[in-house]
C-alpha cells in the first residue's frame, strides 16, 4: 500500500456495505515514508536526550558554585532542572510518536497484504533458475501453472465472476514472465524498457508498426482532425451534460456519449467550452477507449484465401481510426502516437486559451491518453491542464504530471486497469478510488460477472455517483484542486465540439 485505505460507506439505503476503497490522502504518505519519519524522530529524541544530559551537567556545575551566590545559584539550579525535565519530556514524546508511526506503517502494510490475499490466489515461487533451469523443471512448472490457473478460477467463481480480479491478473502476468525468463528480475538482455510488461508492449508496438503501417498502410503517428461542429444535430446532437460536468458521474456519462454508435462518429473526442455563471471559461475534454474495426477487417477477409487473414488482422490492429491496438502499445510504452497528437491538435482547433483551465478525462486507452497529454511538453507549455480523471486504464506505470490533480477510478473486477501490473502511485495530488463490484450490495452490480461488464461505462457511472457522494478527505482534496474545471450550481453554458481523428496515409 502506498497510502491509507479509507473505506467509505456509500450507496443507497439498504446497502450499508462499504463500497469504495480510496487509496491516497490529502498529503503524500506511505509506509516507507512513515518508517523514515519514525527514524528521524528517533534521531531527534537522541539529540534531545544529549541536550538534557548537557543541562544536567550544567546544573551540577552551578550547584558547586551555589555557596558563593546562594540566591542566584539556587535560581539557576531550578531553571536548569526545569529545562532538563522539559527536554526529557520531549524525548519521551518523540520516541512515543516514532513508535506510533512504526506501528501505523506496519498496520498499513498488513492491511494491504490481507486485502491482496482476499483477491489473489498465490503459490510459493521457487528460486530464479534461468532459462536452462526452466527447461529442466518444465514438468514441475507446467503443474504449478495448472494449479495457479485452477486456484485463480476457483477464487473467481467463489466471487460470482467469470474473469479474475485486477490484482489476480497482475499476479498471473508476473508468473507468465517468470516462466518465460526463468527468474524474478527483469532480464539484462532487454534494455528497451524499464520492466518486463513495458518490454512486451514495446516489442508489440514495433511489430505492429513495422508489420502493418510501414508497407503502405496508414501512418503510425500522423493524424487528421475533422471538427463535426457546428454540431451535426442529426448525428451527435447536444451533449449529455448540457451544463458541464460537476463531478465524476457527469464525466463518466460524458465519455459514454462517445460510445453512442451512430450518434457520434467512431474515432471522436469531445471538447466542451464551459462558461460558468461568473463568466469564467474552462474546458472539459473527453477521450474514449479502444475501438477495433472488426467490420472493416471482415470486409477484406476471404475464407477461400488464407492470405487475406493477415490483411484482416492488420486492419483490426492498425486502421484509419487511430483508437486501435497500435495506439494502445504506443501510448503504453511512452511513444508518439496518433491519438495523443490528435488531441493536442484538437485543443488548438477548439481555441483553448493559455490561461483557461483544462480538465482531461478518458476511459481505457483514453485514460492513458489523458495522462500522456497532461504530461506532453507541447501541452504543458501552451495550456493550463489542472485535472485528469481516468476510468479503467492501465496507468500505474505513468508519471504524475507536475501540478495536475489526478484521480483514477478503477474496479477490482476490471482486468484492463491491471494490465500494467504496477500499483497506481499515491503521491501528492494523485488518488485512486477502487470498487469491488462482486462485493457490492447494489442489485444491478449482481449481473456484472466479467471483465467486459466491469470495464463498461455504466458500471463506472454508478461508481462515479458514489464518489460524488463521498466525503473522504483525499477526494475532498482532489475537488479543491479541481474546483476551477468543474461546474458549481446552475447557470453554466456549454459549447461542445466533436473532433473525429483519422490516421493520415
Amino acid at each position: 500500500m502506498n497510502g491509507g485505505i479509507a473505506p467509505v460507506a456509500d450507496g443507497p439505503a439498504g446497502h450499508g456495505r462499504d463500497q469504495l476503497e480510496v487509496l491516497g490522502s490529502a498529503i503524500d504518505a506511505d509506509p516507507q515514508e512513515l518508517h523514515g519519519l519514525a527514524r528521524k524522530l528517533a534521531a531527534i529524541a537522541d539529540s534531545l536526550s544529549g541536550a538534557a544530559q548537557q543541562v544536567a551537567r550544567a546544573r551540577l556545575a552551578i550547584q558547586g558554585s551555589t555557596p558563593w551566590a546562594p540566591s542566584s545559584g539556587r535560581q539557576a539550579q531550578s531553571q536548569c532542572h526545569l529545562g532538563e525535565l522539559e527536554l526529557l519530556g520531549a524525548v519521551r514524546q518523540a520516541r512515543d510518536l516514532a513508535d506510533s508511526l512504526h506501528t501505523a506503517a506496519d498496520a498499513y502494510s498488513a492491511a494491504e497484504a490481507a486485502a491482496e490475499r482476499a483477491f489473489v490466489f498465490e503459490l510459493p515461487r521457487p528460486p530464479a533458475m534461468g532459462w536452462w533451469g526452466t527447461l529442466a523443471f518444465a514438468p514441475y512448472t507446467a503443474l504449478r501453472s495448472l494449479a495457479l490457473a485452477s486456484g485463480a478460477q476457483l477464487m473467481t467463481a467463489a466471487r460470482g465472476q467469470v474473469t479474475p480480479t485486477d490484482p489476480q491478473f497482475g499476479y498471473l502476468l508476473e508468473e507468465a514472465s517468470w516462466l518465460a525468463t526463468g527468474g524474478h528480475l527483469y532480464p539484462d538482455w532487454a534494455p528497451l524498457a524499464e520492466d518486463r510488461t513495458q518490454l512486451a508492449g514495446t516489442l508489440a508496438s514495433i511489430a505492429l508498426t513495422a508489420g502493418f503501417t510501414l508497407p503502405g498502410g496508414p501512418s503510425a503517428t500522423g493524424v487528421a482532425v475533422h471538427r463535426q461542429d457546428p454540431p451535426d444535430r442529426s448525428a451527435a446532437g447536444p451533449p449529455v451534460n448540457t451544463h458541464g460536468a460537476a463531478g465524476i458521474a457527469d464525466l463518466s456519462t460524458g465519455i459514454g456519449d462517445l460510445y453512442g454508435g451512430g450518434r457520434v462518429p467512431e474515432g471522436s473526442i469531445r471538447i466542451d467550452r464551459v462558461t460558468d455563471a461568473d463568466g469564467q471559461v474552462f474546458w472539459q475534454v473527453y477521450v474514449p477507449g479502444t475501438q477495433t474495426q472488426t467490420d472493416e477487417a471482415a470486409s477484406v477477409l476471404n475464407p477461400v484465401s488464407p492470405a487475406t487473414l493477415l490483411s484482416a488482422a492488420g486492419i483490426a490492429l492498425v486502421n484509419r481510426n487511430p483508437f486501435d491496438w497500435a495506439t494502445n502499445t504506443q501510448v503504453y510504452t511512452g511513444q508518439e502516437n496518433a491519438v495523443q497528437n490528435g488531441v493536442v491538435q484538437a485543443l488548438t482547433d477548439a481555441g483553448v486559451g493559455p490561461d483557461e483551465p483544462v480538465l482531461l478525462t478518458g476511459h481505457s486507452q483514453g485514460a492513458m491518453i489523458a495522462m500522456a497529454v497532461a504530461d506532453d511538453p507541447r501541452v504543458r507549455s501552451d495550456y493550463d491542464v489542472q485535472s485528469v480523471v481516468t476510468f479503467g486504464g492501465p496507468v500505474g506505470h505513468m508519471e504524475t504530471p507536475e501540478g495536475v490533480a489526478v484521480l483514477h477510478v478503477e474496479h477490482r473486477d476490471d482486468l484492463v486497469s491491471g494490465l500494467e501490473n504496477s500499483p497506481n502511485p499515491v503521491e501528492g495530488g494523485r488518488v485512486t478510488v477502487r470498487r469491488d463490484l462482486a462485493a457490492s450490495g447494489l442489485p444491478v452490480d449482481a449481473g456484472v460477472t466479467s471483465v467486459t461488464e466491469s470495464h463498461d461505462m455504466p458500471a463506472y457511472t454508478r461508481t462515479g455517483v458514489m464518489i460524488d457522494r463521498s466525503g473522504d478527505p483525499a477526494l475532498d482534496s482532489w475537488r479543491v484542486q479541481s474546483q476551477r474545471v468543474l461546474t458549481h450550481g446552475d447557470g453554466a453554458q456549454v459549447q461542445s465540439g466533436y473532433y473525429t481523428l483519422v490516421r493520415d496515409r
